[in-house]
């Protein structure tokens, strides 16, 4: 006879492991450790899969599996609020092909192609949108790293996007921190974001626009580009911009604010990269 105590038990651990079964699509219970300056305005959030995620007016962002956000803003001095630097830690409920062949065969983050609006909170045909094959959002990359924490492989880079033609240099306020991983066990892929800068660079606003010195002067390449457009060549239009944009990633690679990012120690940056790194090696997915 089962003594009345562990009756219960038994179909708590039923009852638990029955509703775990009939939630597949629940989001990742995420635990990490955040130190008290990240800790600012903190929230986790909870989204099933196909649940709108950034709330823009005009593109949708329903994510693609179920995920567990956290999100938080960086400042060391509790009364002086510094909302440049915030951060997110996204974890879904899926393993992503792209991120793995990221780690393994990336040799940068134009190659990576990484971007967490585009492959994981849009609609499946929204890139088609944007002309580039490039990451859409994103014109520089720099300090491609792969990376591996207790939970599983990553690589990092730092980006900068922008809304328009221009083309800014390195920028407080605009330079972005990522990192983009999955689990030892296949079963998540874990994405990091964060705000950073370093008092090197310039502030956003200061920047120069780096068009005139990045973008390549070759006049043969808008008739190219033209003509193809014409015979709805979609092989040499995709050739001839990949061409175009490698040009360009090697301009943007001799820029004094990209050298920097490249060279400088990860602890130079505010927030530390290093400390951000630490936080990111402390998830725990349940």
């Amino acid at each position: 006879m089962i003594a009345p105590g562990v009756s219960l038990l038994l179909l708590f651990i039923v009852a638990t492991v029955a509703y775990a079964a009939s939630q597949p699509n629940a989001a990742p219970e995420v635990k990490l450790d955040i130190p008290k300056d990240f800790a600012h305005s903190l929230s986790v959030q909870h989204f099933q899969k196909g649940e709108d995620v950034l709330h823009i007016e005009w593109m949708p962002t329903p994510a693609r599996a179920a995920m567990t956000r956290y999100k938080g803003y960086w400042y060391p001095d509790a009364g002086r609020a510094d909302t440049k630097h915030g951060w997110t830690i996204d974890v879904f409920q899926t393993q992503s092909p792209k991120v793995a062949a990221a780690y393994e065969h990336a040799s940068n983050g134009y190659a990576a192609d990484l971007d967490e609006a585009m492959d994981f909170l849009t609609i499946p045909h929204a890139r088609s949108l944007f002309q580039s094959p490039r990451r859409a959002l994103s014109y520089l990359f720099a300090r491609f790293e792969r990376k591996s924490f207790r939970w599983g492989d990553a690589v990092s880079f730092f980006s900068q996007s922008v809304q328009d033609t221009s083309m800014p240099e390195p920028a407080n306020g605009r330079l972005t921190y990522e990192v983009f991983g999955v689990t030892r066990d296949a079963r998540f892929t874990v994405i990091a974001s964060l705000s950073a800068s370093h008092p090197k660079l310039p502030d956003d606003g200061q920047a120069r626009d780096m068009r005139d010195s990045v973008l390549s002067d070759d006049p043969g390449f808008e008739q190219a580009y033209y003509d193809a457009a014409l015979q709805k060549n979609y092989q040499r239009l995709r050739r001839l911009q990949e061409d175009q944009e490698k040009r360009e990633a090697a301009a943007m690679s001799e820029q004094p604010g990209v050298k920097l990012i490249e060279t400088c120690k990860l602890d130079e940056f505010q927030p530390s990269i290093v400390a951000l790194d630490q936080m990111i090696d402390s998830i725990a997915i349940q």
